[in-house]
């Protein structure tokens, strides 16, 4: 049996996927066209409504304070560093603050 007889299964299901994948997007866009064509739109809208045709609608569990399965900013900067907030006086944060000045290091 030579090289050329042996059939590669998992690049031929890469390509059948990748085949699959793309015949979505080509009638999921189709149908925006169609739609945008039969509403009458002018072509930035026309191209609008192509470009986010792969978005969902949300559901009404989605809009009606359900759990959320991700924050609105993961990568912000106060998740990334959690930010402590004590009450403190201000006549002494104020002197923390002033002598951490002085020393180069912030509290």
């Amino acid at each position: 049996m030579s090289q050329r007889d042996i059939i590669d299964f998992s690049a031929l299901e890469k390509e059948l996927k990748a085949a699959v994948e793309s015949e979505r997007k080509y009638q999921r866009e189709n149908q925006a066209k169609l739609r945008a064509v039969s509403q009458g739109v002018d072509y930035d809208q026309f191209r609008g409504l192509v470009l986010t045709s792969h978005l969902k609608p949300l559901d009404k569990k989605d809009r009606d304070g359900g759990p959320r399965k991700q924050p609105w900013n993961p990568a912000g900067w106060s998740n990334l560093h959690p930010v402590q907030t004590l009450w403190c006086d201000p006549a002494v944060c104020s002197s923390r603050f002033m002598k951490s000045l002085a020393s180069g290091v912030l509290f």
